[in-house]
């Protein structure tokens, strides 16, 4: 099938006239039947002092953070810098990776317990 400059070909599968699977779909949905249960945050990721995790600095101060477990990260796509001129990573994790988290600062377990999705993160 031709296409016209800046089209896609329609996928197998796919009808004439709807989108085709969109590409991060593909990388969060591994079985469409069974959708995760997902957390996206937003932050900046930096070295752990636990092993087996990584930290994402809430804020570009990094005075807020979470000990995230490194299997509980579904999917990172980096922030384009004409919205986040500082850098940053949108980062996807499992709701229960997300209630394994630890957060470095005492004021976070207040802000995620404001969220109705939230299931206790624990605090360090």
């Amino acid at each position: 099938m031709a296409t016209e400059k800046g089209s896609t070909a329609v996928g197998a599968g796919v009808k004439e006239g709807l989108s085709p699977e969109d590409h991060l779909v593909s990388k969060l949905v591994t079985d469409p039947a069974e959708p995760p249960e997902l957390v996206l945050l937003f932050g900046y990721w930096g070295a752990s002092s636990e092993k087996g995790h990584r930290r994402l600095y809430l804020d570009p101060c990094c005075a807020h953070f979470l000990e995230i477990p490194a299997d509980a990260v579904v999917h990172t796509q980096h922030a384009l810098k004409e919205h986040a001129p500082f850098g940053g990573a949108y980062v996807w994790l499992t709701r229960a990776g997300f209630a394994q988290s630890r957060y470095g600062n005492p004021w976070l377990r207040h802000m995620f317990a404001q969220w109705p999705f939230y299931s206790g993160a624990s605090q360090r």
